[in-house]
């Protein structure tokens, strides 16, 4: 037998040069009499740095990331194993390394040795996890902070590669040599898979006897066997395969047609018809897997043919599906370890093993094709062709992800992050996001392809998740019809997928803890006030509970702190974006059960605080911290008790109390009412022209006349018409009598998608109020009239309202009546944010202020300026009597630009520019949430939170610099990447994952 491994030097260039020339026609292929069954291409050094040199370091990656989150709650002993599996990790990756270097300078190829040590490197690399998950972490880390199973799988999905390659390398020696090696191999393997189970047997039959064995002698018989029966079965898998192979590539065409089908269809289809039973590792059960599956097959059967037309093209057939094999390869390959228990378990090891023989198959008939297509000619043409066809597939879905990346993202950043200052217009192409969001449907709601369906969430949802309920409204809004509901080749056949739903949550606690006791501790300063609200919270229940309540502060208020109470130790809280909070605090209150408190707004006046949890008959206690003028009136709730701070406890006429700072200013006017005035309205008509809508120039005439008299005292008008783009007729206001219809009707848009009437009533909310900036505009306000048909696309308004309507409002809080106009009818008067009818519609008087040569409207509360005040005025307001403005002649309590409530506005003002500019809410929202966290002030798209442990504080800062990268649309949900298995695999997995992270409990004592 000819050795093969370090020792087969190649020679070098002396010995060639010192050989005769080849002839100038190549010679026939004459093969050895007992070639190995790979060559020595396969055995190329280079290999080791994607097998094992790659892999290793991102598997140190991974594991330093596992460790790093749990690391501030481990102990000493926990640190030193950490700390030794880095050094054992990164010890394998170098000298892994150093030898690939070391064979490619000697110019060697890798022999049976080094394969066989390749292998033991790859069972060590899987066992790291193993080991890392069992001795380094913590055994109460939460599996939404640090998934055991993603932890264990990695290292396999990681590991396994390298020690498949090594078999390879191991079961190619040549097929006349060795003869009796595989029998005695395939006798190994029944031991070594029968031995664990004969010893499980044993240890209970001496358990019943009363007889103690040690947990370790077992523990060390029992793995090493299965890791042995696994690596032998790989290897008679593997060897068997090359041997079947080669043994019908000589034969006739009929014996490699049988082969073919056995294993390219027969094999897939059987495959797949069992995984229609056991879902495992997931279910595959969608038409296009069928479908591909048998074109695959159907390639590979097909037999060589002598037309050299014909044979080229089934040779590029069968690599444009090589992707097809290999992906089911991959997907297989980490589970290779389990395949001997999965062959006792109902036939699941038929199910690991088909794959991975067909991946072997079709990867030998490209190499054998190339090889027939290189024998007449040049091989560089057979093998560029081979390459491009390979790439069909990938390269289409990779292609296909960027195209609906592109779509979505513009979609996404039109809608939710529109400039209301310039006409809308979407910039996109209407028929490629219809076929996105249709495609986005059918991805979330059909199987879920391991490693596939996890790069398309990477690459199109930055790893977050896109709700249902944001696609409908996506496709409510371009196109204003709900999606049809079409069957797609990706939807699952049975009703065991779960798709790329999320996982099963528990029940939710109950809210059964009342308000026990409220304190109010008030201190004050350079006309600053600071109150701190401790709140009591009692459980009078005998179960565990949540407490919940709303507390309801005036706008100016400003909360600058909160704490929660563990124990007798007040935990500061932190503020962190509100979506990661708000899902950290789910992952806590609803899985952990621990100690999460919470404080959040669920709008500009009102709080919701939360704590969990509260045991039987518990109290528990949190600090809110209020800062405000000491001039202010205010007036709260907290649950169902009022609260009175600040002049409110004493008087409604307090002195006017005013801050600037250059980014905005405010100024906190008397609670009297004195100074109102109602504005003189003009008309801002918002036409609906969604689809389906249809208006002559007669209807438009008729609609402006009875949007007159509804509204009289109107002289002036502006028109803009609307679907999911704005569009004004003319920017400027128009007299009422000299419209030009014709021209009017002409410049309508065209008649297509939804209608964002939040959308347009926002934007004519900040036009009054950037134009209110003379003192003849700030005089005016704006009456809006919605003109629009009873058709379909109208009913689906309620689906398509806009948050923050509120924010937009107080800048001109006399705008809140509207008037509804369908076409034929008399306009109906109703409310612009809740939509209900008011009966009244009297116009609201507020009061008008000029603050160094800009305009601000308050109703009672704040007047808020933008930027621009020039420093070192001092605000006036508007005497209606006398139709002029004047300084307050009551005393003005000007706050210090440095002060803590300074911080407040200057937090708020970051915030408001968030509301009113979205389309630069990307890079503000980061900035927004920093100055926050730098002032300590909450505001709506924030959250106080306090959790009790280190690793829960590290996963919400990833999650948060996660979500403050991607599109503000995302949401932050981990869809289940792996749906739920039947019975028998769930009782299987999890049995072999109970032992590899968890030591499972031996008698030690019999009694």
């Amino acid at each position: 037998m000819e050795p093969i491994g370090e020792s087969n030097v190649r020679p070098d260039v002396e010995t060639l040069q010192s050989q005769e020339k080849p002839p100038l026609s190549p010679p026939p292929l004459v093969e050895e009499a007992n070639p190995p069954l790979i060559g020595d291409i396969l055995r190329a050094p280079g290999w080791l740095w994607l097998t094992h040199v790659v892999p290793a370091a991102l598997l140190f990656v991974s594991f330093f990331h596992a460790y790093y989150l749990v690391s501030g709650e481990t102990n000493a002993t926990q640190r030193w194993v950490a700390g030794g599996l880095a050094v054992g990790l990164a010890v394998l990756t170098a000298a892994v390394g150093a030898l690939a270097i070391r064979l490619h300078v000697r110019r060697q190829v890798i022999g049976n040795w080094v394969a066989a040590g390749l292998v033991l490197v790859s069972c060590l690399m899987a066992a790291v996890g193993v080991v890392l998950l069992e001795y380094a972490i913590p055994r109460d880390t939460p599996r939404w902070i640090l998934s055991t199973g993603e932890l264990i799988s990695t290292g396999f999905v990681l590991s396994m590669p390298g020690a498949f390659y090594g078999l390879v390398l191991l079961a190619s020696y040549p097929r006349r040599s060795m003869r009796t090696s595989l029998i005695a191999v395939s006798v190994f393997v029944v031991f070594c898979i029968m031995a664990p189970w004969v010893m499980q047997a044993a240890i209970w039959l001496l358990g019943k006897l009363s007889i103690t064995i040690p947990y370790r002698l077992i523990e060390w018989l029992v793995w090493p066997l299965l890791t042995a029966g696994a690596v032998g079965l790989c290897f008679v898998t593997i060897r068997t395969t090359l041997l079947a192979y080669h043994l019908v590539r000589g034969r006739g065409p009929g014996v490699q047609w049988v082969l073919m089908v056995l294993v390219a269809l027969a094999g897939p289809l059987g495959g797949l018809w069992l995984n229609l039973n056991i879902p495992f590792p997931v279910n595959f059960q969608a038409p296009i897997v069928y479908m591909l599956a048998i074109i695959n097959g159907a390639l590979l059967i097909l037999p060589i043919v002598r037309s050299h037309f014909w044979s080229r093209t089934i040779w590029l057939a069968q690599c444009a599906m090589l992707p097809f094999s290999a992906y089911f390869f991959l997907v297989f390959l980490p589970w290779l370890p389990l395949a001997p228990l999965a062959l006792i378990a109902a036939g699941g090891g038929a199910l690991i093993l088909v794959p991975i023989v067909l991946g072997l198959i079709h990867g030998y008939r490209v190499v054998d094709g190339y090889r027939e297509e290189i024998r007449d000619g040049r091989a560089w043409k057979p093998a560029v062709l081979g390459v491009i066809a390979a790439c069909i597939l990938p390269v289409g879905y990779g292609v296909r992800m960027m195209q609906d990346r592109h779509a979505l993202q513009q979609a996404l950043t039109y809608y939710y992050s529109p400039d209301y200052r310039r006409d809308i217009t979407f910039p996109g192409n209407l028929d490629r996001l219809e076929n996105t969001l249709q495609h986005l449907r059918d991805m979330k709601h059909g199987i879920w392809l391991p490693f596939l369906s996890s790069l398309y969430n990477s690459v199109v949802f930055d790893n977050l998740v896109l709700p249902d309920s944001k696609i409908d409204t996506l496709q409510l809004a371009f196109f204003g019809t709900p999606a049809d509901e079409s069957r797609s080749l990706m939807n699952p056949m049975n009703s065991s997928s779960q798709g790329w739903e999320g996982p099963v949550r528990r029940t939710a606690p109950s809210h059964d803890a009342v308000l026990q006791d409220l304190k109010e501790e008030t201190t004050a300063q350079d006309a600053i006030a600071t109150t701190k609200l401790t709140l009591t919270m009692e459980n009078p229940t005998a179960r565990q509970t949540e407490f919940v309540t709303s507390i309801t502060i005036p706008e100016g208020v400003y909360v600058s702190d909160f704490g929660l109470y563990i124990g007798d130790q007040l935990v500061p809280g932190k503020i962190v974006e509100k979506k990661t909070a708000l899902w950290v605090y789910e992952k806590i209150s609803v899985v952990e059960r621990r100690d999460p408190g919470i404080l959040t707004y669920k709008s500009p006046t009102e709080l919701e605080l939360r704590v969990f949890p509260l045991e039987a008959n518990q109290k528990r206690r949190v600090v809110i911290e209020l800062t405000y003028p000491t001039a202010m009136s205010v007036v709260g709730k907290v649950g169902d008790r009022p609260l009175y701070l600040g002049r409110a406890a004493l008087s409604s006429l307090g002195p006017v109390a005013a801050c600037w700072t250059p980014e905005q200013s405010v100024v906190i006017p008397r609670g009297d009412g004195a100074n109102r005035l109602v504005r003189e309205p003009y008309l801002h008509l918002l036409i609906d022209c969604s689809r389906g809508a249809s208006y002559s120039e007669e209807q438009l005439r008729q609609a402006v006349a009875e949007a007159a008299r509804a509204v009289p005292e109107a002289r002036r008008i502006k028109v803009t018409s609307v679907n999911f783009e704005i569009r004004d007729f003319k920017r400027a206001y128009m007299d009422i009598e000299k419209i030009d219809y014709a021209a009017l009707h002409k410049s309508l848009l065209p008649m297509r998608g939804g209608f964002l009437q939040d959308r347009a009533l926002k934007r004519g909310l900040l036009f009054a109020a950037d134009d209110a900036q003379s003192e003849f505009s700030a005089l005016q306000r704006p009456q809006f009239v919605i003109v629009t048909r009873d058709n379909e696309t109208y009913s689906y308004q309620s689906k398509l309202r806009e948050a923050n309507l509120n924010a937009f409002l107080r800048r001109v809080p006399d705008a809140r009546v509207i008037y509804l106009q369908k076409i034929g009818s008399v306009p109906q008067a109703q409310d612009l944010v809740t939509r209900e009818a008011v009966t009244h519609p009297a116009a609201k008087a507020v009061t008008l202020w000029k603050w160094g040569g800009r305009f601000a409207v308050s109703d009672g509360g704040p007047a808020i300026f933008p930027e621009g005040v020039a420093a070192g005025t001092r605000p006036f307001v508007y005497r209606p009597a006398l139709k002029v403005f004047e300084s307050e002649p009551m005393e003005l309590n000007l706050l210090a630009e440095n002060s803590r409530y300074a911080d407040g506005v200057r937090t708020w003002a970051a915030q408001e520019r968030a509301y009113f500019q979205p389309a630069a809410s990307g890079h503000q929202s980061a900035a927004t949430l920093r100055l926050g966290k730098k002032t300590r002030i909450l505001t709506t798209d924030a959250a106080y939170i306090v959790v009790e442990r280190s690793s829960q504080w590290k996963a919400m800062e990833e999650k948060e610099k996660q979500k403050l990268a991607s599109n503000q649309a995302f949401e932050i949900e981990e869809p289940e990447s792996i749906p739920e298995p039947t019975t028998v695999t769930l009782l299987l997995m999890g049995a072999v994952i109970l032992l590899l992270v968890r030591r499972y409990r031996l008698v030690d004592h019999v009694s």
